[in-house]
Formats: C-alpha cells, structure tokens, sequence
C-alpha cells in the first residue's frame, strides 16, 4: 500500500530538492498542454520557448534530458550508495538502442524501426555492436554482465520483434530492480515492483482477450513484481472477473475493474491506459509534499519524461492535422 512506504527524509538533500522545486516552476501543466491543441502549429512552437525548447523539439528535448541527467547524477552521486541511480533513466536510452539494433537485425531492408540512435545511454553504437556480435556484456560492468547475456543471448536468437521488444524490456526491469533494491530506496523498489505487476496483470487480460493460453502469457511475464509466475499460473484459467477478484488487496484494483467493465461494454482498452498512467504519476507526486530526501529528485525526472510525451503528442497531432478534441483525450496527466 502508498501509506506503507518510508522515504529517506535524507537531509543532505535540502539544497537539492531545493533546487528541484524551483525547476518544477517551469514545467508545463496538462492545462497548459490543453490550450496548445487549440493553437497552431507554429503558435505552439513559440510558446514552448518560454519553457526552453526550441523550434527543433527533438534537438532541444534531447538537450534538456541531457542537462537534467548531468543535474541529477551530480546531486544524486553525492552519496555512495545512490550514485548508480540515474543510470534508471540512461539504460532506457541503451535499451531503446538495443532493441532497433536487433529488430533492425531480422528485418534489415525494412524501414519499420527508428534508426535514430540515442546518445543519452551509457553504450556507444561501437559498444552496442560489440556487444551482440561478439557475447561480450561486461561492458555494462562485471555484475551485471550476467544478467545482461542472459537476454541478449535469447533476444539475438528471436525472429518476432515482439519476444525481442519483450526481452529488452524484462532487462530494463531486471537492472533496474537490482539498481532500486541496492540503493535500499523504499519509494523507487516500491514503484517498479508496483509497475510489473500492473504490466503483468495487464498482460494477462490482454491474453485472456485473445484467447492465449498459459504457456504464451509466460513468454510475456515480467520478473521482478510481487508476484512470481507460479503465483499466476494458480489463477490464470479462471474467470477475468475471478481474476481481478484475487486483486482486490492492490490499490490499482478499481482502474482495472473500470477497465475491465468499459472493455466488455465498448471494446475499448484505453481506461486499462489512461489507468496505468494516472495511477503512476500520482506515485511520484507523492514526493511533491517531501522536503527532504533523495525522492523528489527522481519525481521530477520522471515528470519531465512525461512532458516530453505531451509535446511530442501535441507537436505530431498537430503535424497529423488531428482534431483538437482527440488531441486533448490523447494528453497524460502531469507531475504539476
């Protein structure tokens, strides 16, 4: 349960967090983010300027992430034992990379997947490369370079782009888990363990939809929740209603009652969606009220990856010729 989890209340962090309540003043609200669907394209691009992006959004969004990376691992390093923190946000950049560098290994004259590389991750496209052609993981450091080949070595193996995007996601949460339960971060073990079993028990309706079996949801279970896939087996063959019953317990029960209710009335997945989303970035902003504490650091990252969402949502919609209406439903709840 949120009221069950301790944060730091580290007071080394004072001038950080500090810090960080100031930058907060300067992110964009989700009504802010509303009146843009109501604006121009070339009207929206200039308004974002008050809020330091540029006309070339990706350049300037890339920049920004980049100068809050330098921000928070300077803050964050401070102590020993939080200064591999960061590296949550920087090894989504070097799964990003590895997944197109491997789907783009099975389809090689398709253009289906971005070639775009992301300098933001620890790995170089020489490290990447390295990686896969010659089984070599310790690049990512000795510890982990086991957990690293146990995926890698499966994902070069699959032909489907999903079982790939699949297994570079298991990795993300495999190292990230590992990063969280180190550093002894009771919030951020919290919020990832609570993000597994959301995505798991997602998976499972999604699944049950499709009338897939067991032995295809395992392919898709990601380690690292509460729950273990032993634990699902027991109760996947029941009854969605049954299902969702044995999660009474969680605070995310209701969102999936909703969802499920809305899916049997109009086959539509999106409050499973817009669920997922508010249920989380209403996690972090529990670190909104905090004064103190390594905590609000990491809520304001993730924030600002939300907002990089918002604008690409808008900027593309608008590009798209999108109407208004359906570029606002399509807007994520806000870290302010």
């Amino acid at each position: 349960m949120k009221s069950d989890i301790k944060f730091t209340n580290d007071t080394d962090f004072a001038y950080g967090v500090g810090l960080i309540r100031a930058l907060e003043t300067r992110m964009i609200s989700k009504s802010t983010f509303e009146n843009y669907s109501d604006m121009a394209l070339e009207n929206i691009l200039k308004a974002v300027s008050d809020y330091g992006y540029s006309d070339d959004l990706e350049e300037s969004i890339e920049n920004d992430k980049k100068n809050n990376y330098k921000l928070l691992d300077n803050l964050v390093g401070r102590k020993e034992r939080y200064k591999n923190l960061i590296d949550i946000f920087s090894l989504k950049d070097d799964i990003f990379n590895l997944k197109n560098f491997l789907k783009n290994s099975i389809s090689p004259h398709q253009i289906s997947y971005s070639p775009k590389f992301s300098f933001l991750g620890n790995l170089s496209e020489k490290d990447i490369s390295n990686m896969i052609e010659k089984n070599r993981f310790t690049v990512l450091d000795e510890v982990n370079g086991d957990i690293v080949g146990k995926y890698l070595l499966r994902a070069k193996q699959e032909k489907s782009p999903a079982i790939i995007e699949h297994l570079l996601d298991s990795l993300y949460f495999a190292l990230v888990i590992k990063k969280v339960e180190e550093s002894g971060v009771d919030f951020l073990i919290f919020y990832f363990r609570e993000y597994i079993d959301f995505l798991n028990l997602e998976n499972i309706i999604r699944f049950k939809v499709l009338d897939k079996d067991f032995s295809y949801y395992s392919n898709f279970f990601f380690n690292g929740g509460i729950y273990t896939l032993s634990d699902i087996s027991q109760i996947y063959n029941k009854k969605v209603e049954d299902i969702l019953s044995s999660f009474k317990s969680r605070d995310f029960y209701m969102i999936f009652k909703e969802g499920w209710d809305n899916w049997e009335k109009n086959k539509n997945w999106n409050i499973f969606e817009k669920g997922r989303e508010g249920y989380f970035i209403n996690i972090m902003k529990l670190t909104k009220v905090l004064s103190f504490g390594v905590e609000p650091l990491f809520g304001y990252l993730f924030g600002k990856e939300i907002e990089y969402k918002n604008l690409h949502i808008v900027v593309n919609s608008k590009r798209a010729k999108i109407d208004s209406k359906k570029i606002k439903e399509r807007i994520k709840d806000t870290y302010v």
